[in-house]
C-alpha cells in the first residue's frame, strides 16, 4: 500500500476473508471498514447516486489491479464496494 503501510490479507478455510492494515495517523480511533465485490464499480456508483448515497473516495485502482470507492448510504452507513472492473 505504498506510504499508508502493510496491507494484510486474511482468509478462513482458504478464502481470502478480508485485510487489515494498521490505523493511518489522521484517524482518531480505528475501525473496521465492510467491503462488498460488486461486477462492474461503474454500474455500483450510479446506483449509489441513484438511491441517495454519496461516493466519497474513488473510484480508485488499488495495488493489485482491483477498483474500489468508499460510500455511504442515505442514513450514512459506510460502505465500500470492490470489483474487478470499473
Amino acid at each position: 500500500m505504498g506510504a499508508m503501510g502493510k496491507y494484510r490479507l486474511f482468509a478462513a478455510d482458504g478464502d481470502q476473508a478480508g485485510g487489515m492494515m494498521n490505523k493511518p495517523d489522521q484517524m482518531p480511533v480505528g475501525a473496521w471498514g465492510f467491503y462488498f465485490t460488486v461486477d462492474g464499480l461503474d454500474a455500483a456508483v450510479e446506483r449509489i447516486d441513484a438511491n441517495g448515497g454519496t461516493v466519497l473516495m474513488g473510484p480508485h485502482e488499488v495495488p493489485d489491479g482491483s477498483w474500489i470507492v468508499q460510500a455511504t448510504d442515505p442514513q450514512g452507513a459506510h460502505f465500500a464496494l470492490v470489483s474487478a472492473t470499473r
